[in-house]
């Protein structure tokens, strides 16, 4: 029976799946937790892959955009891959800023709008074109010729102080829109796969096709500009390659410990009785009640943690502690010369119902931690307690069974006896001097004690993780380039209205401005900082309307037309563009929406 148990067990435990994400720790039925799972679904916090290329100076700056380009657009030919950035759009930037001139006034502060004011008499209209033109007869001409062309009345300005607008990712490079540190040595290529790292499957293939691409391409560039491949250095971080290392990383773990713990708990088996023999009939029933649990969760758990891969070690502890008693009491050297029927008889008499009693109270300790809310501390309560249920099975059945099949066989020894330690001057100090022992016993609680307060809870899960991860390091430097943090809070506003939503989003984002100048917060990201909430917009449009001369479509039009042509400007279809937007800005009634 137990045979057949351990058959189908093996062939459940090939269900088994280990999840290396640290988020399947977490209590998924608290509502902030299912909140960050709901908005990292969306977002896709988790989706990311962002390939590091570093380089040795000098680097010709046509050959490495001929390489980023080319690296680029192989990874855009990759299935796995949905979406590839490595530089700005300049045509992204432009349709952005139409968007946001047709709604300019609305976006501005009380301060911004008296200068938007000002900006938009005749006066001003007028020299500032002057300045343009002024501009474009200098050696800096070519280079301000394209903002100029876009916005030429400067209403950037505005928008830029008043706003904080995505434009660009931090670190991208002005003059041909790649994403880089300052130093132009390190480039970003940002990747979204299809699926989530979670998926291990996925994420090892993508890997493994990413490295494939990234041979080829180096290969490729290399040879036909001459530069030696040592001089470009390609490394990844994010979800996915931080979930594949985890998976790798925690099988050799576990597979080291498991097998450490056994070897090294049979050890002491046989440096306690000191037959080999034993020690085959005591490790078999043992194994078999690790096989059984293993089973078990690939049927009903099927995805482990981290954290619940230690169940194996500790079954191993605990039930070698049985098989002791257990052969403790069949070899016990006054039942040598009975009969096998009557030793089995005695050693469940003296030993059957403790081992019992004691399995049992030890798997409802564990089971108890089942019913945590972790999902990481409950898989581990729930396997454990199973197993060590399977444990009692295996050595209150099997084992006996074992040893009566060995015991009448001639190779086996009768003569075992479980080795001392030296133990008995101890018993006989205890014996001696009892209160002494008792004493000291107390003082040393209390030495520990006193100690056991400077123990502090550590919440944070990236220590789960190696400390000298390579792909976590660049995890954080990647941060640390792109003006980013990797401890973020996430505060959510729902409501059944946007503009209510928003108007209490930019009271929540006013009331953390203290803590940021208290020092408590590095950055505030809010929708807010980019569209003001709706009552503060409805005062935008009053103002306005309570300023019709300073803000007059006709005469502003008017005003640039003929500043453009009195300054040698062509009025072209961007130009009327232009105006058409800012003057639709200025004749808003309704508010601006995230719909």
């Amino acid at each position: 029976m137990a045979l057949i148990l351990t058959a189908l067990s093996i062939a459940a435990a090939f269900r088994l799946n280990l999840n290396v994400s640290l988020f399947s720790l977490l209590p998924a039925n608290r509502p902030a937790v299912q909140r960050f799972f709901e908005i990292s679904d969306a977002v896709g916090f988790q989706s990311l892959l962002i390939s590091v290329i570093e380089v040795q100076p000098p680097m010709d700056q046509t050959i490495l955009t001929e390489f980023i380009e080319t690296l680029a657009e192989e990874y855009d030919g990759i299935p796995q891959i949905t979406k590839v950035e490595f530089q700005q759009d300049p045509q992204q930037l432009l349709n952005l800023f139409d968007t946001l001139l047709a709604h300019l006034p609305l976006l501005l502060t009380p301060e911004h709008l008296q200068k938007l004011s000002i900006k938009l008499t005749e006066e001003v209209i007028h020299q500032t074109l002057v300045s343009n033109r002024q501009i474009l007869m200098t050696p800096l001409g070519s280079a301000a010729k394209e903002l100029i062309r876009i916005d030429p009345l400067g209403m950037a300005e505005l928008l830029f102080t008043s706003s904080q607008l995505p434009f660009r990712r931090a670190g991208n490079s002005l003059a041909e829109g790649l994403y880089r540190t300052a130093d132009q040595q390190t480039f970003f290529i940002f990747l979204t796969p299809e699926q989530p790292p979670q998926n291990m499957n996925f994420s090892k293939d993508l890997m493994s096709q990413i490295g494939i691409v990234e041979k080829q391409v180096l290969n490729s560039v290399s040879q036909q500009f001459g530069f030696p491949r040592s001089h470009i250095q390609i490394r990844h971080t994010g979800g996915y390659p931080i979930a594949v290392k985890d998976e790798a990383i925690t099988r050799l773990d576990i597979k080291v410990t498991v097998i450490t713990s056994f070897v090294c708990v049979l050890l002491l088996f046989f440096i306690a009785f000191r037959t080999p023999g034993i020690l085959v009939l005591v490790s078999l029933p043992l194994l078999a009640s690790l096989v059984w649990t293993v089973g078990f969760a690939g049927l009903f758990i099927q995805d482990i943690s981290i954290l619940t891969g230690l169940f194996v070690c500790v079954l191993i502890g605990l039930g070698i502690d049985f098989a002791i008693h257990m052969v403790n009491r069949f070899f016990d050297p006054q039942m040598i010369p009975e009969t096998v029927k009557m030793r089995l008889a005695y050693t469940y008499k003296e030993a059957g119902m403790g081992v019992l009693v004691g399995g049992i109270t030890t798997a409802m300790a564990f089971f108890a931690v089942g019913f945590s809310d972790f999902q990481g501390f409950r898989e581990l309560g729930l396997l454990t307690g199973v197993g060590i249920l399977f444990g009692l099975v295996a050595m209150l059945l099997v084992l006996p069974s074992m040893l009566v099949w060995g015991s009448a066989r001639a190779w086996f020894h009768q003569n075992i006896k479980l080795a001392g330690f030296s133990l008995r001057p101890i018993l006989n100090l205890i014996a001696k001097k009892p209160k002494s022992v008792l004493v000291a016993s107390v003082l040393l609680v209390a030495v520990l004690a006193s100690t056991s307060t400077k123990i502090e809870f550590d919440d944070n899960l990236k220590n789960f993780r190696p400390r000298d991860s390579q792909v976590l390091q660049l995890q954080d430097k990647v941060t640390s380039w792109l003006g980013g943090s990797t401890a973020t809070v996430l505060l959510t506003v729902s409501g059944s209205a946007q503009d209510a939503v928003m108007n209490k989003e930019a009271q929540i984002v006013e009331a953390l401005a203290a803590l940021k100048q208290q020092g408590e917060i590095a950055k505030i990201v809010s929708l807010s900082q980019l569209v003001p909430p709706p009552q503060r917009q409805h005062k935008n449009i009053a103002w306005i309307k309570a300023h019709p001369n300073e803000f007059d479509p006709s005469r502003i039009r008017q005003s640039f037309e003929r500043s453009m042509i009195e300054n040698g400007f062509r009025f072209s279809p961007q130009a009327e563009n232009y105006i058409d937007q800012l003057t639709q800005g200025l004749t808003q009634t309704s508010v601006l929406l995230p719909s």
